[in-house]
């Protein structure tokens, strides 16, 4: 990991868990006395926790029973690197999307915590501002927009002097685009693919803008019709297709955000570009998209994926902070939800 620093830190060693609606992080990392970041350890897992929440309201019992059994194991891990080497100075889990829409998410909080880890739920409109946190190291300035395109949101905000200014929510992240992928895949040839087979596609021929070189791949399901199982050849056209409602739905939630941004810092804005960051980020052109239809800079995070757990780092030394951050705000853009 690039070196960072978190300004007013005591030295010591630090554990973030983030805990998304598709995957479960830790980042173990010492801070030295100047407040410099260096990566200890990092751990890594797919947990579905969101899985049925939008058809059901609900987490499923199995996702729970995965989400607790993967943080227990990082419980094991961070103990193990306590033993070895200095004694972890706090720990901090934060939650976001999954666990803040589910009807049953005080099942899930009880369950981390009969684990020792005590869960903080973060507003779906503050989920930008601590993907911003970590990435900061990348993005110097003060007046920066952000895009956090997560697994089952993606949140947009514009950050002024460590506040957030505007934010927008949408209900459109990486579930989405693997639900458009199966959705295509069902209208063009009658066939049912599965989660982890439209996710492989998305990752193996998506993009956000037509390729130059046409991909090919064959995906195997289930016939509609026979209820046998079927082999087709998709091209990475046919995804792009797929994927384009998706794509227009974060690109709207960052024109929102854009059109509500005070004039005094909309020029700021403009000259320090968008700061993309989260696993969504990672689609195959979404950079060079947001930045052909907008006619402005767009960075990528050097390790997307990470900022979020990186920014839940730096409050662990802040609980105060971590307190403002879990209440409502007096003002904000309500989540909208997001059909294709």
């Amino acid at each position: 990991m690039t070196e960072s620093r978190m300004q007013g830190f005591a030295a010591g060693r630090y554990a973030a868990i983030d805990i998304g609606t598709v995957t479960c992080r830790m980042l173990v990392a010492d801070v030295d006395a100047a407040g410099a970041i260096h990566e200890v350890d990092r751990e890594y897992a797919i947990t579905n926790l969101g899985e049925g929440v939008d058809a059901t309201g609900m987490l499923l019992p199995a996702a729970i029973d995965r989400t607790v059994e993967t943080v227990g194991g990082y419980c094991a891990v961070r103990d193990r690197l306590a033993e070895r080497g200095a004694p972890i100075a706090k720990t901090i889990a934060v939650a976001t999307s999954a666990s803040r829409d589910a009807g049953n998410s005080d099942e899930f909080v009880r369950r981390l915590a009969e684990l020792g880890v005590v869960l903080s739920v973060i507003p779906g409109w503050k989920e930008a501002g601590l993907s911003f946190s970590g990435a900061s190291c990348d993005f110097p300035g003060q007046d920066l927009m952000v895009v956090d395109i997560g697994g089952g949101t993606t949140e947009v905000a514009v950050i002024s002097l460590g506040g957030i200014v505007v934010s927008r929510s949408v209900r459109v992240g990486g579930i989405r685009m693997d639900a458009a992928i199966i959705n295509f895949i069902k209208r063009e040839f009658n066939m049912l693919i599965g989660d982890r087979t439209a996710e492989d596609v998305k990752f193996d021929l998506g993009a956000a803008l037509p390729m130059n070189d046409v991909r090919r791949a064959f995906v195997r399901g289930r016939d509609l019709v026979t209820n046998l199982p079927q082999t087709a050849e998709i091209t990475s056209t046919m995804v792009y297709e797929a994927l384009k409602a998706p794509c227009q739905a974060i690109l709207a939630a960052i024109q929102y955000v854009l059109e509500r941004t005070p004039p005094e810092l909309a020029g700021d804005v403009m000259r320090s570009g968008i700061h993309l960051t989260g696993g969504g980020a990672l689609l195959c052109g979404m950079d060079r998209f947001i930045a052909t239809e907008l006619d402005m800079p767009v960075l990528l995070a050097k390790e997307p994926m990470d900022c979020a757990a990186l920014g839940i780092g730096q409050l662990a030394e802040d609980l105060e902070l971590l307190q403002r951050m879990c209440q409502s705000a007096p003002q904000r853009d309500d989540e909208e939800e997001t059909t294709f």
